[in-house]
């Protein structure tokens, strides 16, 4: 149900991969990973190639609806200008700064197919809706706070993002999906966030004896001096409790509870139509909690990606179902390697890799993605 393309031009020195995910009848879901391979040329050059690049794939692709895309920085201070206007379209936008290698920027975008499908933004919510016909995605981006520290940033956030959900019907624990939380300095600061996050949950009833929320918690940064953690997220309108699981792959991996951090390992939405399957940031860690392979970026790639494979297991699903992934790399030197190493058995899948350290130093990496399968459960409605 999942075919991947590589798309490269002549006139352009840029790599797009792009998956498609088709049903007959049904919505199709695309995601895009546009890669510059030029690293010589400079700013103003790389966004130009960059955007003529994602011209011409929605030219070949005019039945699709641009959602959500995420523009990954080298330098957010002096080249956001390069994005002024595209928070006025409908579509999500998400920046952050996190290096792509030696380049200054690549892209992560997702589409759908446009019958029955409409995008717009929601100003009561202050986010990118897409509307289904049984169901409301919302998409929030760059949310952030103007208090003095860490934790303080961290609980205003979601004070104000569960507010956001509120004047929608929606609640934190009910209708959130997935979370991106974007800490400058992580080293530093991680611990902060945590902790308020931590607070956010328990008040909102969302505990190791209920759930959390599937998420990634990462080095990035946003254009604002004085901001130290960024959140994006996801959540869903119209969903049936008995639609959300949650993964746990007991035989690897513990519950985050368990070493103090709130967060879901994956969490699976069942469609009419389909599964999404969201995996969150996931490294080299064992079910004590503990670091594997300390040191050694290959043992550590292998011991993520056997995680991340028991992860998909639990919901059906494996690598070949895969429609997008990010990996992250602490150290600037291992980027080639990591990317080397993850196209050697990847090379189909999507992938954006970037430069960003993990939440413990010892993690040299860390990989997140996205797969949808074709099994459905007709008792209830489709994507």
């Amino acid at each position: 149900m999942i075919c991947t393309h590589h798309r490269e031009w002549a006139d352009l020195p840029v790599l797009a991969t792009y998956s498609e995910f088709a049903l007959s009848g049904q919505a199709a879901e695309y995601h895009l990973s546009i890669r510059i391979t030029a690293a010589e040329s400079d700013t103003p050059t790389q966004f130009t190639q960059l955007e003529e690049a994602l011209s011409r794939w929605q030219r070949e692709y005019p039945h699709t609806v641009l959602v959500w895309r995420r523009y990954f920085l080298s330098d957010v201070m002096n080249q956001y200008g390069f994005l002024c206007g595209y928070d006025n379209e409908d579509a999500a936008l998400s920046v952050v700064q996190q290096a792509p290698g030696l380049t200054k920027v690549a892209l992560w975008a997702y589409w759908v197919t446009s019958e029955s499908s409409r995008v717009s933004k929601n100003l009561s919510v202050q986010a990118t809706e897409l509307i289904r016909p049984s169901y409301r995605h919302f998409y929030h981006t760059q949310l952030h706070s103007s208090a003095s520290d860490e934790e303080k940033q961290t609980a205003g956030i979601f004070d104000r993002y569960t507010a956001l959900l509120a004047t929608q019907a929606c609640t934190l624990s009910r209708h959130c999906i997935r979370t991106w939380l974007f800490v400058r300095d992580i080293d530093l600061r991680y611990a902060g966030m945590v902790k308020a996050r931590r607070a956010c949950f328990k008040r909102e009833g969302l505990t190791a004896q209920t759930h959390f929320i599937a998420s990634t918690g990462i080095e990035g940064r946003h254009t604002g001096p004085q901001t130290l953690v960024m959140m994006d997220a996801y959540a869903v309108h119209g969903l049936e409790t008995e639609q959300v699981r949650y993964l746990y792959a007991p035989n690897r991996l513990n519950r985050t509870s368990e070493y103090g951090v709130t967060f879901e390992r994956g969490t699976m939405v069942q469609y009419g139509d389909r599964r999404h399957i969201f995996i969150s940031g996931t490294a080299s860690i064992n079910k004590y909690g503990e670091i594997v392979h300390p040191g050694d970026l290959s043992g550590q790639l292998d011991c993520l990606f056997r995680n991340i494979r028991a992860l998909l297991a639990e919901a059906d699903a494996g690598m070949h179902n895969v429609m997008q992934m990010i990996a992250y790399v602490r150290d600037p030197g291992d980027y080639v390697a990591v990317g080397t190493w993850i196209d050697a058995y990847f090379p189909q899948i999507p992938r954006i890799t970037v430069c960003a350290a993990v939440c413990r130093p010892g993690w040299l990496v860390e990989v997140e993605c996205i797969a949808v399968t074709a099994d459905g459960d007709n008792r209830f409605p489709v994507f």
